[in-house]
């Protein structure tokens, strides 16, 4: 018996000891819970019986959470359970106390200086950026003298100067200077730095790039503005970021793009002679600006492919191997050098790319000073003329005639009457009162005065009548103009069958800064909108192209953007108001075959009107490939409906 109540009093004591160890270590709380990680105590907590409530104290299961016991951390989806409960064991202090040798109280921070840090380790250098690392040069200078028996002796030279190479570890340089025939001086050195053909200096790295010289300015990415410019100034491209690329330039003018048409002559491969936009004779082509297009089709400049060009001389000659006929359609863009006043060029775009969106903004303006003439000293007669001339070339001229004193090494002329009409006669008396004349070639068959003959101080011209000649003694003036052309560009792909395309361009072409008549002609805006569907992806594929575009009567660009034959394509012959054209194609192909059907309909508001229709295909049959090709163009023009109005007596829309 005795016993018996010994066990039971060690197991009260035990019972008693567990019950105090449990009100000690044990917690339960109570949480309302406000995200999805709850940090429930600050020391780490015992996994053994740790139990999680909700509100009306119903177990949740251990599934329906997630527990760090080492970091105290509870995740929970708090919108499930907005509010729980937790009953948690602490470990004792004794396992969660921080021991240290220290009295943490007596520690304090040392202010003073300790001296030198020295390195473990001995062996470490110290890096070393070497600067202008693997920089280097190259290039040849070639002089030479030439000699003939029928010309005297000419001292030519020729360089090609590369520098490349790292300016630091980020940074590289690129440059260039190029000269096929440096005009030697006294000193044997080209005296300004423009007599180069080429030179250009690029600082760049990954993510900049800076190049000051001969820059090319271009852009093949907008229908509107797509150009390419040589000038001479500062580029400057950076990208913002891996989506977003900006650049600025700005620079002076090189030259003024024109083009130049004439018909090959059969069996003459030259020299064809190249005339400025007002039949100049006397312009300078700037150095690889030109393109040549044959029948609508490009062909290669070069000794050994099927052109040369001189760019002093104006003169183009095609190679024996590229035999030239009367049927040739022969079309020369080019720039020439323009130096009538000082004319500055600024080009920006920003573009930001994604993996669906894209959207590019450019912005071109190439401007005239008007005050700053280079071949012409204006007075204010002939400001004044052109301030009344408006965009109308035909009235900026003035007579070119004015009294001089008599000179055996001039060419001059008096007075006379033919008929009704004062003209000029060439006169060598001293006696007569005498004039010296600058005559202008305007056209055949436009002028009064033809070339009478040449002598060793010149050219002599006499009156052949009214419209019977090709020169008149006038000077034309030369207006300063402005263009301006900005653009917005933007492409979004939802599918991967199916790409919308939109361009937005608005320009601004001032023709005579000296007047403000005919600027309401000045602005004018383009639109061009894309749409292409995949219809069908399968074995056999059907895509759609739809393209529409709206071209305001005198939107004016920096080169040509529509097709080099496309007023022949559709018959026009000087068309004129609004252009509306809209295209579209089906085509349905395999791996070999294929079968596209395309309906073009171009207007212009005043005068033309025409669809065509064009079908195209080929099939493989037996390893032999069938090609077809044909389009048919139905088109009325202004004149056409006037014929057919007064033959069939009703009035045709």
């Amino acid at each position: 018996m005795t016993k018996k109540i010994f066990l039971f009093v060690l197991l009260c004591i035990g019972f008693s000891v567990v019950s105090q160890e449990k009100s000690k270590e044990f917690r339960s709380k109570k949480i309302t819970v406000q995200k999805d990680t709850i940090q429930i105590d600050s020391v780490s907590i015992n996994s053994f019986k740790f139990k999680v409530f909700t509100a009306d104290k119903k177990l949740i299961e251990p599934n329906q959470y997630q527990i760090d016991f080492s970091k105290a951390q509870l995740i929970i989806n708090k919108e499930k359970f907005p509010e729980i409960v937790v009953e948690y064991h602490r470990f004792p202090d004794f396992i969660t106390k921080i021991y240290t040798p220290f009295d943490e109280r007596l520690i304090v921070p040392n202010t003073k200086n300790v001296g030198k840090l020295y390195s473990l380790t001995t062996n470490k250098k110290a890096s070393e950026t070497k600067l202008f690392d693997g920089l280097k040069t190259q290039g040849f200078i070639a002089r030479g003298i030439t000699t003939g028996n029928n010309q005297n002796a000419v001292t030519n030279s020729s360089l090609d100067l590369t520098i490349e190479g790292k300016l630091s570890d980020k940074v590289s340089i690129r440059a260039n200077i190029f000269d096929t025939n440096i005009p030697l001086q006294q000193n044997g050195y080209s005296q300004n730095i423009t007599d180069f053909d080429r030179i250009f200096i690029e600082l760049y790295s990954n993510k900049w790039r800076i190049r000051g010289g001969d820059v090319s300015l271009q852009n093949k990415s907008s229908y509107f503005l797509n150009f390419d410019k040589q000038v001479a100034g500062v580029e400057v491209e950076a990208n913002v970021s891996d989506k977003t690329k900006v650049l600025a330039s700005g620079a002076v003018v090189r030259g003024r793009f024109t083009s130049y048409n004439f018909v090959g002559i059969e069996n003459n491969q030259g020299p064809y002679k190249l005339f400025g936009p007002n039949n100049e004779s006397a312009i300078v082509i700037v150095s690889g600006s030109d393109k040549v297009f044959v029948n609508g089709v490009k062909i290669n400049r070069g000794e050994t492919k099927d052109y040369i060009i001189d760019y002093n001389l104006a003169e183009i000659r095609f190679n024996t191997t590229y035999p030239v006929t009367n049927d040739m359609r022969i079309r020369v863009e080019f720039q020439y050098s323009d130096r009538n006043y000082t004319r500055f060029i600024t080009y920006e775009k920003a573009e930001y790319k994604s993996d669906k969106f894209s959207i590019a903004g450019y912005f071109y303006n190439e401007n005239d000073a008007k005050n700053q003439p280079l071949q012409q000293s204006l007075t204010n007669e002939q400001k004044q003329i052109l301030a009344n001339a408006g965009n109308d070339v035909s009235k900026m001229i003035t007579p070119s005639a004015f009294r001089d004193e008599f000179s055996t090494n001039r060419i001059q002329y008096k007075k006379t009457i033919v008929g009704s009409v004062e003209t000029f006669e060439y006169s060598t008396n001293e006696t007569d009162e005498l004039y010296s004349v600058t005559f202008t070639n305007i056209g055949a068959n436009l002028g009064s005065y033809t070339i009478d003959k040449t002598i060793a101080i010149g050219t002599i011209y006499k009156y052949v009548g009214a419209n019977l000649g090709e020169f008149e003694s006038i000077v034309r003036l030369v207006a300063p103009t402005k263009l301006q052309v900005a653009v917005v560009k933007s492409n979004y792909k939802p599918t991967d069958k199916t790409n919308l395309e939109a361009e937005l361009a608005f320009s601004n072409n001032d023709a005579n800064l000296f007047s403000s008549i005919d600027d309401h002609q000045n602005k004018r805006i383009a639109t061009k909108i894309n749409w292409q569907q995949t219809l069908i992806d399968k074995k056999w594929s059907l895509k759609s192209d739809v393209n529409y575009k709206y071209i305001q009567n005198n939107f004016t660009t920096v080169q040509r953007f529509q097709a080099v034959e496309f007023n022949r394509n559709w018959n026009l012959i000087n068309p004129f108001g609004n252009q509306n054209q809209l295209t579209t194609n089906l085509t349905l192909s395999n791996k070999d075959d294929f079968f596209s059907y395309s309906f073009n309909h171009l207007s212009f508001s005043e005068n033309y009107t025409g669809n065509k229709h064009q079908f195209v295909s080929k099939l493989k049959l037996n390893n032999t490939f069938l090609s077809v090709d044909g389009s048919l163009l139905n088109n009325t023009s202004s004149i056409e409906k006037d014929k057919l109005q007064k033959r069939n007596g009703y009035k045709l829309e």
